[in-house]
């Protein structure tokens, strides 16, 4: 990439409130150039977010059929001709100089086909949302430095980067239901190169509703059993976190945050007691968590 890379920024969305305007206007604010397109469905899209997004020069594809965000991901890249692809959802603030940095990072290693971006959280007003607060940073911590970012809690779909030509050699069917480790996983399956980045981030507003953390926590707690059935091999390694890193996390948020550690293993204990019911969270038509969309 010795050119000024080109990238295409993909947003599948079931919803197209306030909160992806908010996303799309920090994207351009980047003043970076770049390609959005959002592909939507479920959700009509008043005129006044349609207004919104076409005055930043966003492309909508509208879907009459609803359809899986894996469906529509993958209605967008076909669609993309750019150097760099960039994964992200309707409800993320990216920080300044993100674009410039993801393509830096690009440019630096030349190998790399595959890049994971920092989630974090952003201030929260409710003792709800600040012990997810909690449990996103602890995530962020782990992943830094397990195996130096290369590992599957690295790949958020909030955001994550792609070399574009590789990305259109990954199988992507559209019934994932943990579709952020399965990206991780395909991608190393066909030899890609991961990396995490170290610096800038996304953010992302913590649920704030315990409706809203049930269902991805469910969804989470069969991720291993169905990446072993879509790749066939045992992935015991993959998934094993050292403790000790695990323990550094949460020591780390404890002298900081004590209130919102303890309040998060309330919920995790709940989470795992009371999960919801397959037929609820196994399917790729997930319900909407309003409350970390909202302005």
């Amino acid at each position: 990439m010795k050119h000024s890379p080109t990238i295409t920024v993909g947003i599948p969305t079931c919803w197209s409130g306030t909160s992806l305007v908010s996303a799309v206007d920090s994207i351009r604010l980047q003043h970076y150039p770049c390609r959005i397109i959002v592909s939507a469905d479920r959700t009509p899209i008043s005129r006044t977010i349609r207004t919104a997004l076409e005055k930043q020069n966003v492309e909508i594809i509208w879907n009459e059929h609803e359809g899986s965000q894996f469906k529509k991901l993958n209605q967008i890249i076909r669609c993309s001709l750019s150097d760099i692809f960039i994964f992200t959802q309707d409800d993320v603030v990216f920080s300044p100089g993100l674009l410039k940095k993801i393509v830096e990072e690009f440019q630096k290693f030349n190998s790399l086909t595959m890049l994971g971006i920092p989630i974090l959280p952003l201030a929260s007003t409710t003792p709800f949302g600040n012990a997810l607060g909690f449990m996103i940073r602890s995530i962020d911590r782990i992943n830094t430095a397990w195996r130096n970012g290369d590992n599957y809690l690295s790949a958020s779909g909030r955001c994550l980067a792609f070399k574009t030509n590789f990305l259109k050699h990954m199988t992507i069917p559209d019934t994932v239901l943990n579709g952020d480790a399965y990206l991780y996983f395909e991608h190393k399956r066909i030899g890609g190169i991961f990396r995490k980045l170290q610096t800038e981030a996304v953010y992302i507003k913590p649920p704030e509703k315990l409706a809203d953390q049930i269902g991805p926590s469910s969804r989470y707690q069969t991720s291993r059993d169905e990446m072993e059935t879509l790749f066939h091999k045992n992935l015991k390694q993959e998934y094993s976190i050292p403790l000790g890193i695990i323990f550094h996390a949460v020591l780390s948020e404890l002298f900081s945050h004590p209130f919102s550690v303890l309040s998060y293993f309330v919920i995790w204990l709940y989470t795992r007691i009371f999960k919801s019911k397959q037929s609820h969270h196994l399917t790729p038509l997930w319900s909407i968590d309003t409350s970390t969309k909202s302005s």
